[in-house]
Order: C-alpha cells, then structure tokens, then sequence
C-alpha cells in the first residue's frame, strides 16, 4: 500500500533544506526518490535525510540523478 503519510513528511523534510524537484514515492515504510539533484545536493545527503524520517525503513535512490555521485542503490 502506498503510504501518503511517509511521503508528506520525506517531502517536508527535503522542502526544509531547498530540495523540491523530486518524485517522491512510498510503499509502506519504503521510500523510492526519483529525479535530478541540485548541483550542490549529494545523493548521500538527501539519503540520510530522507532514512532519517519517522516511519521511513528503506530509502531507493537508484534514480536519483547527480553530478556528485555515481550508481544509485537501495539504503536501510
């Protein structure tokens, strides 16, 4: 089931540090971040963001696009 809750706070938590552009989805307590980051915005960093949310388990980032980092993954 999609988890509309889990997605509102991951994405309140990013809107807090400017980073708006990304798809954001749910599936329980796993989130999957998909999009281009800002230049000056590391995958790891929105990563932990994201991990560090209440109710979040797994964070998919392998979509994620950046300058900074190279193949994606799925963190816990």
């Amino acid at each position: 089931d999609l988890d509309p809750d889990v997605v509102q706070r991951v994405t309140q938590t990013l809107a807090a540090h400017a980073i708006t552009d990304l798809t954001i989805e749910a599936e329980g307590r796993d989130v999957r971040l998909r999009g281009a980051l800002p230049e000056e915005v590391t995958a790891e960093s929105v990563v932990g963001m994201a991990a560090d949310v209440w109710g979040v388990r797994i964070v998919d980032h392998s979509d994620l696009r950046s300058q900074h980092s190279g193949a994606g993954g799925a963190v816990s």
